[in-house]
C-alpha cells in the first residue's frame, strides 16, 4: 500500500512537469496567443484540421492534413487529448458520446 502511494506521488510528479513543458512549448510554438486570430487558424497551423483531396476530374482521394503543419505541435495535442479521455471522467464521456454519434 505505501508504495501504490509512492509511485502515486511520482506519476503525478512527472504528469505536472509534463503539462508545463508541453505548455511552454505550445506558447513557444504558436509564437503567443495573439498570433491567431481565430481557432480554426490555430488548428490548421497545428495540422489537425484534414482537408478533402478532390478537384473536378480527379475521384475522391483520402483527407490528409496540410504538409506545411507544424507536426511535433499536432503530435502534442493528440497526445493530450488521448491522455484527457483515459484520465478525465467528463472528457471521456464527451468523447463516447461523440463515438456514439459516429456510429
Amino acid at each position: 500500500m505505501i508504495m501504490n502511494k509512492f509511485w502515486c506521488k511520482i506519476a503525478d510528479a512527472v504528469i505536472s512537469y509534463i503539462r508545463r513543458q508541453a505548455a511552454i512549448y505550445i506558447i513557444i510554438a504558436i509564437k503567443g496567443p495573439e498570433s491567431f486570430e481565430s481557432r480554426q487558424q490555430l488548428a490548421c497551423y497545428a495540422g489537425v484540421v484534414l482537408f478533402l483531396l478532390q478537384s473536378r476530374t480527379s475521384i475522391r482521394k483520402q483527407n490528409k492534413g496540410h504538409p506545411l503543419a507544424n507536426k511535433r505541435l499536432k503530435h502534442l495535442l493528440n497526445m493530450y487529448a488521448i491522455i484527457a479521455i483515459r484520465y478525465d471522467k467528463e472528457f471521456k464521456t464527451y468523447y463516447e458520446k461523440k463515438q456514439m454519434r459516429k456510429i
